[in-house]
């Protein structure tokens, strides 16, 4: 999938009109075929005969037929890394989780625009397979690394590395952890506690001010509307 074509992408939905839009946007930005699908076992019928092809799933989780975990399981037995955003009005921490462990790579809170949902689809799919090559990269792109052991955000490029503190680390690496998805605040912890929502905030600053000023904003934080927090990396060549 390289260039202007993306393969082919289906958008599970059972409000017809967004669906509608839905298709037709993508349709307009890079995929060669898109389809929508009202239920969830329509969609599954066409997912035995196509899952090769596919490039991007957009997935709805209460439609009039089936749960849209049970079919996330089912794409994940057939297409590992296939991508697969959900979107979703719940911000419950079980079904944060459980979205995770099935293989989520992206969520997406509702309500939502298709200029919102466009810009998305446009970050999984640069953080899958590249902006510019399609091939995998790390949640951080090619330039920064962090190491663990060290608690250290490593600049590649310019040869230098910055150090944050135990608490910051926690929440950077459970940003990591999620990828670029919305990560709710039921799921920072500090052990088995979760971080006070006011300590959390304060963190959360702290660890944004620091990685704007060393990476020259190519990394950031951002507050997401709904209760939050979203990890967002700029690639290098944009700068």
């Amino acid at each position: 999938m390289a260039g202007g074509m993306l393969g082919v992408a289906a958008v599970v939905e059972d409000n017809v009109s967004f669906q509608k839009a839905v298709v037709s946007y993508l349709k307009g930005h890079g995929f060669s075929e898109v389809y929508g699908f009202t239920y969830g076992r329509e969609f599954l019928e066409f997912f035995r005969g196509r899952a090769d092809d596919l490039g991007f799933v957009l997935l709805d989780m209460l439609l009039p037929d089936i749960f849209g975990h049970d079919i996330l399981t089912i794409i994940r037995n057939r297409r590992e890394y296939l991508p697969v955003m959900i979107i979703t009005a719940y911000f419950e921490e079980k079904f944060y989780r459980s979205s995770f462990n099935r293989g989520v790579d992206y969520f997406l809170p509702k309500p939502t625009s298709v200029l919102s949902l466009g810009s998305a689809v446009r970050r999984l799919l640069d953080l899958v397979y590249g902006p510019k090559d399609r091939k995998p990269k790390t949640v951080l792109g090619e330039r920064f690394q962090f190491v663990k052991e060290s608690r250290a955000l490593v600049d590649l490029k310019a040869k230098r590395q910055v150090y944050l503190t135990p608490k910051e680390t926690l929440v950077f690496r459970t940003l990591l952890r999620y990828g670029n998805s919305v990560v709710p605040y039921a799921l920072f912890t500090l052990g088995r506690k979760k971080l006070n929502k006011n300590t959390l905030q304060v963190l959360v600053f702290r660890l944004n001010s620091k990685l704007k000023r060393f990476t020259r904003n190519r990394i950031t934080v951002k507050a997401v509307y709904g209760g939050g927090y979203r990890l967002l990396v700029k690639d290098d060549s944009d700068s």
